[in-house]
This record gives C-alpha cells, sequence and structure tokens, in this order.
C-alpha cells in the first residue's frame, strides 16, 4: 500500500473545514457554549495541522530515501 502525499492532504483539509463547520454550526444553535465550542474547535486545529505536516514530511523523506542509490 502506498502513501500519497496528496490524499493525506486531502483528508486533513477536509477535517479543518469539517471542524469549522461544526463550529460555526454549534455557535449558532448553542451560542451560550461559544467560548468552549472555540476553545476545542482550536485545540483540535492545532493538534490536526501539524499531524498532517508531519505526516507529508514524513511521507516525503521516505520518498527521497527511497530515491537515493544504494
Amino acid at each position: 500500500m502506498k502513501i500519497e502525499v496528496e490524499e493525506i492532504i486531502e483528508v486533513g483539509i477536509g477535517s479543518i473545514f469539517i471542524i469549522l463547520a461544526a463550529s460555526i454550526v454549534a455557535q449558532i444553535y448553542l451560542p451560550q457554549y461559544e467560548s468552549i465550542i472555540n476553545q476545542f474547535a482550536s485545540a483540535l486545529l492545532e493538534l490536526i495541522i501539524p499531524a498532517i505536516l508531519g505526516i507529508v514530511v514524513a511521507v516525503l523523506v521516505i520518498r527521497i530515501i527511497e530515491e537515493l542509490p544504494s
């Protein structure tokens, strides 16, 4: 199974949009919990973005190592 960087990026961007959309919907229907929702959404984004970047860098390093002559 070959890991594609594009697929990782697409899943990551999709998850970011889902978190943002859920945050907006929750703020509309649950305005009394706005600060908690914002803190939760920002915490999730702080975890997801570095994780995606780490995976992308790891995949790129593996590809570079595979291309090196033995």
